[in-house]
């Protein structure tokens, strides 16, 4: 009895941190020292004194496949010959938008 109890909130605990781990991924806050602002920021040849204004928009309601983006591929890291992971940079030139991307395949 007393190790199915063990196991059981085991189970629980663990099933709570994904889906608090699921639920609050998209919800991280990136500030203006952030490793991958000051990387865009630097990649353009500007300092970090620059001022700039940071939203946070993880889906961007215009679509990025469309000749209103600039796509500038900035690293991909190979396993072999398989990706791994790729930072792409997307510009929108109409209102002076940039957006950086890293993802993990």
């Amino acid at each position: 009895m007393i190790w199915g109890a063990v196991s059981l909130l085991g189970i629980i605990v663990f099933y709570v941190t994904v889906a608090y781990q699921i639920g609050t991924r998209n919800t991280r806050t990136v500030e203006s020292d952030d490793h991958d602002v000051r990387f865009v920021l630097e990649w353009f040849g500007l300092s970090h004194e620059h001022k700039v204004n940071i939203e946070h928009s993880y889906n961007p309601s215009e679509q990025i496949l469309s000749s209103e983006y600039h796509v500038y591929p900035v690293r991909m890291v190979l396993l072999g010959t398989y990706p791994d992971s790729v930072h792409i940079i997307f510009i929108r030139p109409a209102d002076k938008m940039v957006f950086f991307v890293a993802v993990k395949i």
